[in-house]
């Protein structure tokens, strides 16, 4: 937790803390910080990025939740690279999208490692994926902010699985996930309901095998999902509008057992 006290190089000792922390490798999901405004009116870490990089408002966890550090490195790191796009590491494919880069090949849709809560493990590579946790989320490697965008999700099980969208501020626990934060949005055949915070009735019951289309279309502010090639309906109107490279990913929350490609 960081807490309150002097400035620091023109900065607060919240923010200070964040950017001079250890980089925690795989144990980065444990590595969550929560700040909040001082008896001198100081602003929160959150809301004072928001205020450097130009974000919307709550882009970041509101202050009564956990801040991922990792969220943190990718705003900073999404902002630098705006400035220094010769390294490569932010590939923008078209305009709307875009990618990390690890460098290591050519740029491919594949699962974020750093986003993972939870184990996964890769039954068959590159994308078929099954949780050996009691709840397991991540999110892609690709975030799109505008235009209309689709991937498809073949599942391989029938079990509780919420899939859709989710941005960077969407916290993944053990047991929460998609759909269950601000800006964050999912589609659950095996209990027939959308989330968005809250659950409400959607779509269809799905089973094994079923090919699920999550949609986005970012002209209209809508989210749609598709069984099998066939419309299930808007399931959410009015999402908010993201800015360049802090966009919506694709993302999926798995319970233990339950696979898809």
């Amino acid at each position: 937790m960081a807490e309150d006290g002097p400035w620091i190089g023109g900065l607060s000792s919240g923010l200070a803390v964040v950017l001079n922390g250890d980089d925690g490798g795989a144990s980065s999901q444990k590595n969550r910080l929560i700040s909040s405004c001082n008896d001198f009116g100081d602003q929160s870490v959150e809301r004072t990025l928001e205020h450097i990089f130009d974000l919307p408002c709550k882009t970041i966890n509101p202050l009564t939740c956990p801040l991922d550090t990792g969220v943190v490195r990718s705003i900073i790191k999404n902002e630098f690279m705006k400035y220094h796009a010769n390294l490569d590491m932010v590939i923008r494919n078209r305009d709307g999208v875009s990618a990390t880069d690890d460098g290591c090949g050519p740029l491919i849709v594949a699962i974020e490692e750093s986003s993972i809560c939870g184990d996964f493990r890769i039954v068959k590579p590159p994308l078929l994926l099954e949780s050996q946790a009691m709840f397991s989320s991540a999110r892609a490697n690709f975030c799109v902010w505008k235009g209309k965008w689709m991937y498809e999700v073949i599942l391989e099980t029938s079990g509780i699985q919420q899939l859709g969208w989710a941005t960077l501020s969407c916290p993944f626990t053990d047991q929460k996930g998609v759909g269950d934060a601000d800006d964050s949005y999912a589609y659950d055949g095996k209990r027939v309901s959308k989330w968005n915070k809250e659950a409400e009735p959607y779509g269809q019951s799905w089973v094994v095998g079923d090919v699920i289309g999550c949609c986005i279309d970012l002209d209209h502010d809508q989210i749609s999902f598709y069984r099998n090639g066939s419309p299930l309906g808007v399931a959410f109107s009015g999402i908010r509008k993201m800015v360049p490279g802090l966009g919506y990913y694709p993302a999926i929350s798995l319970s233990q057992g339950s696979g898809v490609t």
